[in-house]
């Protein structure tokens, strides 16, 4: 039988370098709720997502992150708003609570998880893809 060629330590202690070397921009995650409406019909997809920490009591999630790249956006005259061209990328600590659809605030900018995995053979990090929050366009 083959040995793994990191014990759980070592791995343990390349997350942590990693994470105290390029993990150093400061985010806020606030996880995803829907939440329904007494009398309302959601049958469409239209429920009213809320975001814990941000829209109802709860709290929200801090993590150091590594921005690796930000989404493309453009301004499309289509209803005035920002459209996400292409998706961004970052990396979080292994065991960062965050899930698909989870609002993720850097400084200002607004951010939308689309994806949240690991790597299953190297387990470094966390890799989230995301996308722009949408947000109206002011000329």
């Amino acid at each position: 039988m083959t040995q793994p060629w990191l014990s759980p330590a070592e791995l343990a202690a390349i997350q942590a370098d990693v994470v105290g070397l390029v993990m150093v921009t400061a985010a806020t995650i606030y996880h995803q709720t829907v939440n329904e409406v007494s009398g309302g019909s959601y049958e469409y997809g239209d429920d009213d997502v809320r975001y814990i920490g941000d829209t109802i009591s709860g709290t929200p999630v801090e993590a150091q992150v590594w921005v690796v790249s930000q989404p493309i956006t453009t301004a499309v005259d289509s209803g005035g708003m920002i459209q996400t061209v292409s998706p961004g990328m970052m990396r979080m600590p292994i065991g960062t609570s965050i899930f698909s659809g989870d609002e993720i605030a850097v400084g200002t900018q607004r951010f939308v998880a689309i994806d949240v995995h690991d790597d299953d053979t190297w387990p470094a990090w966390l890799l989230v893809t995301f996308r722009q929050a949408q947000a109206v366009y002011e000329p």
